[in-house]
């Protein structure tokens, strides 16, 4: 499996909605300002985690963020 772009992309080209920026309204942070080692799609697209590692990390993300709304 390749990862070409991020699942998580919304409309528009540049933003994440792993990591949403909550202040001073809801917003999203460009990818690029993302670091590799706190996105598991980057961590998977250099090979430091596997296919399964990456599913672990993206439901656990939506599981903080379904617990801070």
């Amino acid at each position: 499996m390749i990862v070409k772009e991020c699942a998580f992309l919304r409309t528009g080209n540049d933003t994440c909605n792993l990591f949403p920026q909550k202040e001073p309204i809801f917003r999203f942070i460009e990818c690029e300002k993302i670091c590799i080692s706190q996105c598991p799609y980057k961590l998977y697209k250099t090979g430091v985690i596997d296919k399964e590692e990456l599913h672990k990390q993206i439901i656990a993300i939506f599981d903080k963020n379904r617990n801070e709304i």
